[in-house]
């Protein structure tokens, strides 16, 4: 079977078999009548064979965090903008068959086309084929449960990162010879100092109060200038979903997990110098090494800088406008993405683009 994918526009000899299709699939409303003042763009693709529709894809371009109430997120002067799915289908008897795949690859090259940052949807716990078709693409995971649902996530592709397959992913040299990084333990020399530091940046409840059953395990890693502590970050190793009141999530019968960060800090007489991006790097490195499938933190809309350091790294952002802060945010980078600059299927186990 000869399948095609091209954008589509409304009038088309072959929309009605369209419009049919997005019903059988309870789609309508989105394809047809999902249409907001914060809408940038609208973009339908379509898989046909023998000239029929058998799959789709919508999107929307947008501002991030203009459809959450939330402030927008910046970098070098400019609005970051997203892809946003609004449908996503294929026939039951043309699934099992790449369709749905090629359908997200050929979104997200135009997404990039389009100057896009992310390319993000949210997918009912229902939808169990979407959320095992997202896992093998090695999407972003941010569980969003619901009191209706305790299954629905939102899944986001960092595009710069998956785009970008020549970057380069081992940990450069930290920025000078005199900031090598560690894990340290409480027995580790120094150990006094670091505590002077959590305290002083005002870390001290996330780096010693925040224990709870679902942590696997925990590393603060730090980095340091003649044995004396000039930075560090803590994470928990956990399972997708435990500490959000979700069901964890599962890729090729085993649960998928993350290294959550706690904890986070520079003095700021060394700031820009390049030690928290390099702590971030270490602690990407060392989270593929222990298994986690991503590397996810919240960060406080005040905390410009780390806002800034995550988008220019290429993190997925997922707004989370609190009353209180409507500049929180997480951000998620999902680790076989950023290893490997492709997206790989578990299965074939080799980049495919």
């Amino acid at each position: 079977m000869h399948v095609s994918i091209i954008e589509w526009s409304e009038p088309l000899d072959h929309w009605p078999e369209l419009a049919a299709l997005a019903e059988s699939l309870g789609q309508t409303r989105w394809v047809e009548n999902s249409y907001f003042d914060w809408h940038l763009g609208r973009h339908l693709y379509v898989a046909t064979a023998d000239d029929q529709p058998i799959g789709y894809l919508l999107f929307i371009v947008q501002n991030i965090g203009d459809d959450e109430k939330h402030d927008r997120f910046e970098l070098a002067g400019t609005y970051l903008t997203e892809a946003k799915v609004l449908a996503f289908g294929v026939s039951p008897d043309s699934r099992n068959q790449g369709i749905g795949r090629r359908l997200q690859l050929f979104a997200m090259e135009k997404s990039i086309d389009l100057g896009c940052f992310q390319f993000r949807s949210r997918s009912d716990g229902e939808a169990v084929e979407n959320h095992v078709l997202k896992t093998k693409m090695g999407f972003a995971i941010h569980p969003n449960h619901r009191s209706e649902d305790a299954k629905s996530a939102f899944f986001v592709m960092p595009l710069g990162v998956w785009r970008d397959a020549t970057a380069p992913r081992e940990l450069p040299p930290p920025p000078s010879m005199n900031f090598p990084i560690d894990e340290w333990h409480e027995s580790s020399p120094g150990w006094g100092e670091l505590t002077s530091l959590i305290d002083s940046l005002d870390q001290t409840r996330w780096v010693f109060d925040t224990k709870f059953d679902w942590h696997l395990d925990r590393h603060i890693y730090v980095a340091s200038q003649d044995g004396k502590p000039v930075g560090f970050l803590l994470v928990a190793i956990q399972y997708i979903g435990d500490d959000d009141d979700h069901d964890r999530f599962e890729l090729d019968g085993a649960y998928l997990k993350e290294a959550k960060v706690l904890a986070f800090g520079v003095p700021t007489a060394l700031r820009r110098t390049g030690i928290g991006r390099s702590l971030q790097l270490f602690a990407m490195q060392r989270a593929l090494e222990q298994g986690c499938y991503q590397f996810r933190s919240r960060s406080d809309g005040p905390a410009v800088e780390n806002h800034v350091l995550k988008t220019q790294m290429g993190f997925a952002v997922q707004p989370a406008a609190r009353p209180d802060d409507s500049k929180s945010a997480y951000f998620v980078m999902p680790l076989r993405i950023w290893r490997d600059g492709s997206v790989v299927d578990a299965h074939a186990g080799s980049p495919q683009r």
